[in-house]
């Protein structure tokens, strides 16, 4: 309950400094709330460590953005014992200095000193911790290695791992027109761009190598979507604002409870699980597209009032 607090609290007092809108940031704090993942399973599964990260994300975030460089470093090295996607703040940010050329020698001595900390770190707990039971997918061997590059040859994985990232994205295609997202991401500095674009791509990128929950993993790319959100605040009217919360609170199923009787239909509740496609997984796809082509309605009718002289 205080991660939940926590995250939900950080997430409106972030949007506001970030983007300078309260309002944006009110949007975001609801928008995740109603997410199904982001709140409502992390109360209903207690042993996941997620809600502990998110908070600390936007720290790091914001440590990242500030270039507090010890204080990242310094959270990430805590964060990388809670959950592994911790650690990608720290390499979105180096990421974003050496892709710029004037910041690119501190990227590269940021990098040196972050891995002389940061590998240790991770690979000690692995190695000094016995592990009698291994239930990850890929491992750090070649069977491992083998098997990450064949996922992208199974389609069943690839389409529930597509679901699930437009899923969770739902709430941008119903508040705002995808023209606006690139004119108003370009708002921020090159710095922050930079950075947004490496920490969706690792979010990605583990995500999809992580195991079978996509879903739940997809919850990470709760960065961007609420800085966009806070940026493209001007844009959305109350009524669509409205409108949206309530297909988000449909779809995400918040007032159903999570069958925890039976693992199929646990499964079939939430959708993009693994390599799982039945009746049920066609059914939520059916779903998200019609909330989508609720959110293109809305959002052309008001496109089309603006231009009516």
């Amino acid at each position: 309950y205080i991660g939940a607090l926590v995250q939900l609290t950080g997430i409106f007092y972030f949007v506001r400094w970030a983007t300078r809108s309260t309002r944006g940031a009110w949007i975001a704090f609801f928008v995740t709330a109603l997410s199904l993942f982001n709140v409502k399973f992390l109360v209903f599964d207690p042993f996941r460590p997620d809600h502990l990260a998110y908070g600390l994300i936007l720290l790091q975030t914001y440590f990242a953005f500030e270039r507090k460089f010890i204080p990242l470093l310094l959270l990430t090295l805590l964060g990388s014992t809670i959950r592994e996607f911790n650690l990608i703040p720290l390499a979105a940010y180096l990421f974003a200095l050496i892709r710029d050329q004037e910041t690119r020698p501190i990227g590269i001595r940021h990098g040196l000193i972050s891995a002389f900390f940061v590998i240790p770190a991770v690979l000690l707990p692995r190695l000094l911790i016995p592990v009698t039971q291994d239930f990850q997918i890929i491992s750090l061997n070649l069977e491992g290695l083998l098997t990450a590059i064949a996922f992208f040859f199974i389609p069943r994985l690839m389409i529930n791992f597509i679901f699930s990232v437009i899923a969770y994205f739902l709430p941008l295609l119903l508040l705002a027109n995808l023209k606006d997202l690139k004119p108003a991401f370009q708002t921020l500095p090159a710095i922050q761009r930079n950075y947004l674009l490496g920490y969706t791509f690792l979010v990605l990128l583990m995500s999809f190598w992580g195991g079978t929950d996509y879903t739940r993993f997809a919850t990470f790319l709760f960065l961007p979507q609420i800085i966009l959100i806070g940026l493209l605040e001007p844009k959305m009217q109350n009524p669509k604002i409205v409108i949206a919360f309530l297909c988000l609170f449909i779809f995400n199923r918040l007032w159903m409870h999570i069958p925890d009787w039976d693992v199929q239909a646990y499964r079939d509740f939430f959708g993009g699980f693994a390599s799982q496609l039945n009746i049920h997984t066609a059914y939520r796809f059916l779903e998200l597209l019609f909330f989508i082509l609720i959110g293109y309605a809305i959002n052309r009718q008001r496109q089309n009032e603006t231009q009516i002289p």
